[in-house]
């Protein structure tokens, strides 16, 4: 394995392409960003109901697959991604966020995510890594998860 947050966009097209059409594709990306950006969650999901839900296509947590859910974007991290793009949140995420009783339950500290855009530039998902202490070099984690983010856009529909 690569040092944590090292990976390059080559790995991350050599593991989709390995993985494409498999049943656990999602799970498998959620998986090898876990293992290689050292975090806790990582959400893969889809905007619902006018871009105010996310169904998870994959919340994968501490080394499992939960099961799907459909959580409200109302007064979490993951609602702001709809409309900026991406959000990086280092520290005391739960302060900014006190109605998000997820993050407590979960205890997350520190939160990166991407939106993910169809061809017309419309936010149609997000990938999201949390996790129970700091992120470390958001920049390139960004990097990889706009670069997954595009090829997600194909995915996600």
């Amino acid at each position: 394995m690569a040092e944590t947050g090292t990976i390059t966009t080559e790995q991350v097209d050599k593991l989709l392409a390995k993985i494409q059409g498999k049943n656990n594709y999602y799970e498998s990306i959620a998986a090898f960003l876990a293992d290689n950006f050292n975090v806790a969650y990582v959400i893969i999901g889809k905007l619902i109901s006018g871009q105010s839900k996310v169904e998870t296509e994959v919340f994968y947590a501490n080394g499992s697959t939960l099961d799907p859910l459909v959580y409200d974007l109302r007064h979490t991290p993951c609602e702001n991604i709809v409309h900026r793009n991406a959000c990086f949140y280092p520290t005391n995420i739960q302060s900014l966020f006190p109605k998000d009783e997820e993050l407590k339950e979960l205890n997350v500290q520190s939160y990166l995510g991407k939106r993910v855009l169809n061809s017309k530039g419309e936010a149609i998902g997000l990938v999201a890594l949390m996790h129970t202490d700091s992120i470390h070099n958001p920049d390139h984690i960004g990097d990889i998860l706009e670069h997954l983010a595009n090829h997600l856009s194909k995915d996600l529909k």
